[in-house]
């Protein structure tokens, strides 16, 4: 009898142990940003870190995270504050959109949604973009845009220097812009 009841156990504890591998199988699949990842252009500085147990690390902060259907990954920190950041993972490369928030910086004439000048909440950015069509992009970076009202995008084409960037915003009610602009990321190895 005690043997039958070592053997029951000793198979329950195998099934368990089969679900639990299967259920992490399961997560790494449906969730592409387990692990640590930099920025492609600082390799050697994790940024974000997505674990199995449900908690997350981005840009130093402490977080908890739930995955969103629409390819975006909801950190949320101990205060209940949200971050939804919007991710894509393609064959060649993981793109990770970063938030920016600008307010509206010199009022000039023609100004209104999108088009006029922005600069930066956090990190002393600026955009500015024209109604002709035109932008500016930190006081360096320059060429045409089209913009997406419906779907709340606009393309950035910077000419032969980078590739055309699809970012994502949104202007609310302050006059507060928010930016989603795309940065590769690669999965960190520590040296």
């Amino acid at each position: 009898m005690r043997s039958m009841r070592k053997r029951m156990a000793a198979l329950l504890l195998a099934a368990a142990l089969c679900l639990a591998c299967s259920l992490g199988a399961l997560a790494e699949k449906d969730m592409p940003l387990l692990g640590s990842w930099a920025f492609g252009h600082e390799p050697e500085t994790v940024v974000l870190q997505v674990s199995e147990d449900g908690t997350a690390s981005y840009l130093g902060e402490a977080y908890t995270w739930e995955k969103e259907e629409d390819g975006r990954i909801l950190l949320k920190d101990a205060e209940g504050g949200e971050l939804p950041l919007r991710y894509m993972v393609g064959e060649d490369q993981t793109v990770l959109y970063r938030r920016t928030v600008y307010h509206r910086g010199k009022d000039v004439e023609g100004q209104g949604g999108l088009i006029g000048i922005w600069e930066g909440e956090d990190d002393g950015s600026s955009f500015v973009f024209t109604p002709a069509g035109y932008f500016l992009e930190d006081n360096t970076f320059s060429g045409n845009f089209m913009i997406d009202e419906a779907q709340g995008t606009f393309l950035l084409h910077y000419g032969d220097l980078f590739a055309d960037t699809l970012c994502y915003f949104s202007v609310d009610e302050n006059d507060l812009l928010t930016v989603e602009y795309p940065w590769p990321i690669t999965a960190w190895a520590e040296k």
